[in-house]
């Protein structure tokens, strides 16, 4: 009920711009009623959630992740404990996110899987990959050894885009200097052409 209680204080005072729920054995409905109420109105300037320590479970989980997809004010989102399910639907919805930071906690009862894992190593290197301005910091997984992984891919890919670029740089100066050649040459041609008697 406590979450019912805080989405209607929400809908009935408004601007509440920040909101720590930390650590409340909060479960499914609380996400659910906070969740859809971000959802109905994605211009509702709450700017950070905080669930830590809390197990949104599954339905509250997918509700609060298609918020932060949606509201247009949510940028600090902490998803509490979550599981291999939560995981995957991070992973999912990873690119849509309007977040510039996301947290979430593991379960130390049920560790992820090393498929979930995988996955969400994969969604964030083809985040990484296809928008050079994503930015991997926003995500705390906590994986430790996939943190580090990402981070190396992350340098990576950094270090490749800036190599492209530079190609892409020398290239332009290539073009520019040999169309101002052709520019020359035709000139001079036409002055040479200029020069021929004509009989």
């Amino acid at each position: 009920l406590s979450g019912l209680y805080i989405a209607d204080a929400m809908k009935t005072f408004g601007g509440i711009r920040r909101l720590s729920l930390s650590n409340n054995n909060l479960k499914s409905k609380s996400g659910e009623y906070i969740g859809d109420e971000l959802i109905n109105n994605p211009e509702y300037n709450m700017i950070e959630l905080d669930f830590k320590g809390n197990r949104l479970e599954e339905y509250g989980l997918r509700r609060m992740i298609y918020a932060a997809t949606t509201n247009n004010y949510l940028k600090i989102l902490n998803l509490g404990i979550i599981s291999d399910f939560g995981l995957d639907l991070i992973s999912q919805e990873l690119i849509n996110l309007k977040l510039t930071r996301l947290t979430f906690q593991e379960d130390e009862t049920k560790p992820f899987s090393e498929k979930a894992k995988e996955q969400f190593v994969k969604a964030l290197k083809s985040c990484i990959e296809n928008y050079e301005d994503f930015n991997v910091q926003k995500i705390k997984a906590n994986l430790i050894s996939e943190d580090e992984r990402i981070e190396q891919y992350c340098a990576e890919r950094k270090n490749q885009i800036k190599e492209f670029k530079k190609f892409k740089l020398r290239n332009k100066a290539l073009a520019q200097k040999l169309l101002v050649k052709n520019v020359i040459k035709n000139i001079e041609g036409k002055k040479s052409a200029d020069k021929v008697a004509v009989k």
